[in-house]
């Protein structure tokens, strides 16, 4: 669903905060709201740079990730300006690149993930990065203690 709100939800909606069900706040999410005033006029989603080696493709022997610019990104917390997101044709852009993509590696490891990862190594422009601490990854191989010191630095 995450790739379809642009069609899926009310075309008046201009912005949403898309949040996998295991997110949990330390603070207002207003104050991730107000991250949106941060975007510039061609920056259309702001997400969480990937805080594991993944998209890197050093994980295991063999392993070949999606496309992905540098780390990459995680998609457990989302910004989508949906109004610039539906001006630069968002719906077309997102299924050409799953397209291409799905023609060499056959299937996602990631789902949305692995597309939204591919989408933007080709329009890097339009990602905003959001700090680490909105979006703690605490899984097997990650680098999450380099996104806070003290527990109240949290989001």
């Amino acid at each position: 669903m995450k790739l379809t709100l642009t069609k899926a939800l009310p075309s008046d909606l201009s912005k949403v905060i898309v949040l996998d069900t295991d997110i949990t706040f330390a603070t207002d999410i207003a104050e991730l709201w107000g991250i949106f005033r941060k975007f510039t006029d061609k920056q259309v989603i702001g997400l969480v740079e990937n805080q594991s080696d993944w998209y890197l493709g050093n994980l295991w022997k063999n392993h070949k990730p999606w496309p992905a610019l540098g780390r990459g990104f995680n998609t457990g917390v989302i910004l989508l300006y949906l109004e610039r997101l539906r001006r630069i044709g968002w719906e077309q852009m997102w299924r050409l690149t799953a397209e291409r993509e799905l023609m060499s590696m056959l299937s996602t490891s990631l789902a949305d993930q692995d597309i939204f990862n591919a989408f933007i190594k080709q329009n890097p422009i339009l990602v905003h990065q959001l700090p680490c601490f909105w979006n703690v990854q605490l899984s097997d191989h990650t680098r999450s203690e380099q996104c806070y010191t003290e527990v109240s630095d949290l989001k």
